[in-house]
């Protein structure tokens, strides 16, 4: 006769929403990285050229910015981009759009735009003539 085999449940593990420690260390060594290096600024960076720089793949690196941050990697360079251009636009108003595009990293103006209000829940014009602040 033969015996059944059991069916035993899954192992128990750690959820998939709850960041582990190497997302935390992968995080916080890729914040460093992006506000002491600044590769945001140049071009066409990507989440490979991230991922490649921070020694990992982009699908662990992805995991650690949405676990982390709440946002895709896309997003989170975008951010960085975005943040310096509202600096560089505070010490600098008389910059036009077009350039702040270019010198924040973006690869057109309609592409910082769309960050821009994403991140600054205003477009670029709307936040200049109310005063502009940046956001911590």
């Amino acid at each position: 006769m033969r015996r059944k085999s059991l069916i035993l449940p899954p192992l128990k593990s750690v959820p998939e929403d709850v960041p582990s420690a190497s997302d935390s260390f992968l995080y916080d060594k890729c914040c460093a990285y992006m506000s002491e290096s600044r590769p945001f600024l140049i071009q066409g960076f990507s989440s490979d050229d991230l991922a490649r720089n921070m020694g990992t793949n982009r699908r662990y690196l992805s995991r650690a910015v949405n676990m982390m941050a709440g946002k895709s990697i896309r997003d989170y360079i975008n951010y960085y981009r975005v943040m310096y251009a509202a600096e560089l636009w505070l010490r600098n108003p008389a910059l036009k759009v077009s350039a702040l595009s270019d010198l924040s990293g973006f690869t057109s103006p309609d592409s910082f735009s769309d960050a821009f209000k994403k991140v600054m829940k205003k477009t670029p014009t709307e936040w200049r003539s109310t005063g502009g602040s940046v956001l911590k």
